[in-house]
């Protein structure tokens, strides 16, 4: 088994949570988006209104306050980024402060899914090492 599978099934062992709902990403995409962007603080989180690349930022896997999955819908008008906090990665590519790489695209109207691969795992994992969301659009 892979550790995104293995950790999808960890994942969805746990989620038993209502939604956040009506969040407003209002900072776009840019410098300071990693500090100013929308923290997404529960596992299921709906953004309802954004600017244009509003920017949704992670809750941090290192500090141990991520939840083992995030969804996030978007279900407002515009495109939005959603990164990892600082020192952490999105696909295995780290998050840059203005979100210039390590993000994923979550288009209008399209969710998404992270798997946090930062807590221990199959055969032990090293979270020191391993601080990374596993990430999908679903549209």
């Amino acid at each position: 088994m892979t550790v995104t599978n293995d950790s999808i099934i960890r994942a969805f062992a746990y989620i038993v949570t209502p939604i956040n709902d009506d969040l407003a990403a209002a900072f776009a995409t840019g410098a300071g988006a990693q500090n100013q962007g929308l923290t997404m603080q529960g596992e299921m989180n709906r953004i309802t209104t954004s600017v244009a690349t509003g920017a949704c930022v992670l809750r941090s896997i290192t500090t141990g306050e991520a939840p083992p999955l995030v969804v996030v819908v978007n279900d407002s008008p515009n495109s939005i980024n959603v990164g990892a906090a600082a020192g952490e990665k999105v696909n295995n590519v780290a998050t840059t402060s203005s979100f210039g790489a390590g993000v994923l695209a979550v288009a209008a109207g399209a969710s998404a899914v992270f798997v946090s691969t930062g807590s221990l795992g199959k055969g032990g994992g090293n979270p020191a090492t391993t601080q990374d969301w596993r990430a999908a659009a679903i549209t």
